[in-house]
């Protein structure tokens, strides 16, 4: 008898079920789109015959039998089913399928389309992008974030994704004998670099008499400022050529869609950083780890996050340019 009740409780499959009507979900488990599926109802108290309407990914199947076999294709998906019979209260009960998803493994990165490169040298260009890179439920992936940081240094390497699309998506032109095409989910750095960044917006000229407050930013003379302190704009302050305009001004690079890295519609990377020295640290530093960080997204949303450890060579400091 003991074995008899264990069969029995094997032969019983998972339910969800409302106080009455009872639902089988087969895989009880979910998985991941498209994803077959398999709807068992048990009437109430052993009843058979009636109406069965499901409800689930947007969809209604209305049927006579008490199973429903169907294809799911949006996970997590939440359903409903109704049943009716002349005679019988009707009845109703949810069930939902999970989704079962991980994230992308990301392989580690490549630098400049060479893949046993493993040693950055200050000042140097690289681009970086991660080949083999997957799902493993063999959807598209994309990469979402990136940060680049020596151990040495309190602020991150600027981050460039040329041409500039916007702040969230990944790309990067590669040069050299690669022959200049563009490399998906990839950016470009600087090594020990950071610098502002042109990424389109249009600032005024700067104005004799004008009130500017901090963050004001204008162009003068084919250049671009941003004001450090609240002042009124005279010949003594104005950008690049007055007397004192260092305390009312920092230089911020050229006007928009000139020198700039990567300004639309151009890449506007000649020169840098070396002829733009004022903008880059010039603190000498010896050899460290730059640690590369990288988030990838697959399609329904999981995301996963790695972290790698460059060796980088020491840095003599950049004390040789300083246009002004």
């Amino acid at each position: 008898m003991l074995l008899a009740l264990l069969s029995a409780c094997t032969l019983l499959p998972p339910t969800q079920s409302s106080e009455n009507l009872r639902v089988a979900v087969t895989p009880l488990e979910g998985g991941y789109p498209p994803l077959n599926v398999t709807l068992t109802v048990y009437a109430p108290q052993g009843e058979t015959g009636g109406q069965y309407s499901f409800e689930l990914d947007g969809k209604t199947y209305q049927q006579g039998g008490n199973v429903l076999k169907v294809i799911v294709n949006n996970l997590p998906c939440l359903g409903r089913v109704v049943w009716e019979k002349e005679g019988q209260v009707p009845q109703e009960a949810m069930f939902e399928i999970p989704l079962i998803n991980s994230g992308p493994v990301i392989c580690p990165p490549r630098l400049n389309g060479i893949d046993n490169a493993w040693y950055l040298h200050p000042r140097y260009r690289y681009v970086v992008d991660f080949p083999g890179t997957y799902d493993p439920e063999g959807g598209p992936v994309k990469l979402v974030a990136a940060t680049v940081r020596a151990e040495l240094k309190d602020v991150d390497d600027t981050i460039y994704t040329p041409p500039y699309e916007g702040p969230n998506v990944f790309h990067a032109k590669l040069f050299g004998s690669y022959g200049g095409h563009i490399i998906e989910n990839a950016f470009a750095f600087h090594c020990l670099w950071t610098a502002p960044l042109d990424t389109g917006f249009d600032n005024p000229e700067w104005v004799k008499g004008t009130r500017y407050i901090i963050e004001n930013q204008v162009n003068a003379d084919g250049s671009a400022y941003k004001c450090v302190s609240n002042h009124k704009a005279t010949m003594g302050n104005r950008p690049g050529t007055g007397t004192n305009w260092r305390n009312c001004w920092k230089y911020i690079g050229t006007e928009q869609g000139t020198n700039l890295p990567f300004s639309p519609p151009g890449y506007g990377e000649s020169g840098y950083p070396g002829s733009h020295c004022f903008e880059y640290d010039k603190t000498k530093r010896p050899s460290q780890m730059t640690e590369i960080t990288a988030t990838f997204e697959d399609e329904m949303g999981a995301r996963t996050t790695e972290s790698w450890l460059v060796p980088t060579g020491a840095d003599p400091g950049c004390n040789i340019y300083d246009n002004l």
